[in-house]
């Protein structure tokens, strides 16, 4: 059974068939490639689109911010962000106001500190989440990340 994200998911993007769906981008690091997956890409816009539900959270800014960093460091064009937010039947587009330019050093600590896969609350809708082996997620809205096995219980609340 499909969660019900993964289903928002495919409606949303199948109404913009303009877009790349579902794009995978990844940077090198230096002794690490940063992988992610873009909801949605405007290309000739320059448009990251993360499609969210209306509650905002703290961690789709960092999200939405490590992708847009990630496409501007990768092509040296000036992508934006924008959230495609949706409740039940309505949908809203958000221009993100505030792209975390630093995002990507967090993900530089955490590789230094042995860490090698990072999951957040934003990955419960992902259509690749059966793919995907993350073991470390974020804790609540905050910054800190934590090793997975001590978040079980936060999570399953």
């Amino acid at each position: 059974p499909m969660l019900r994200g993964t289903l928002k998911h495919r409606e949303i993007q199948s109404m913009y068939p303009d877009y790349v769906s579902e794009f995978e981008v990844a940077l090198d690091r230096g002794h690490y490639l940063l992988v992610g997956h873009i909801d949605m890409l405007d290309l000739p816009g320059r448009r990251v689109i993360e499609i969210k539900p209306f509650n905002m959270k703290d961690s789709y800014y960092r999200q939405l911010s490590a992708y847009v960093v990630m496409l501007r460091t990768l092509t040296g064009l000036n992508f934006d962000g924008e959230f495609l937010l949706y409740y039940q039947d309505k949908l809203v587009r958000a221009k993100s106001v505030f792209i975390d330019t630093t995002v990507l050093d967090m993900f530089d600590e955490l590789v230094r500190a042995g860490v090698e896969k990072v999951k957040g609350e934003y990955c419960e809708g992902c259509q690749l989440k059966l793919k995907c082996d993350s073991r470390v997620r974020w804790k609540g809205k905050e910054a800190e990340l934590v090793r997975e096995k001590d978040v079980t219980s936060f999570f399953s609340k």
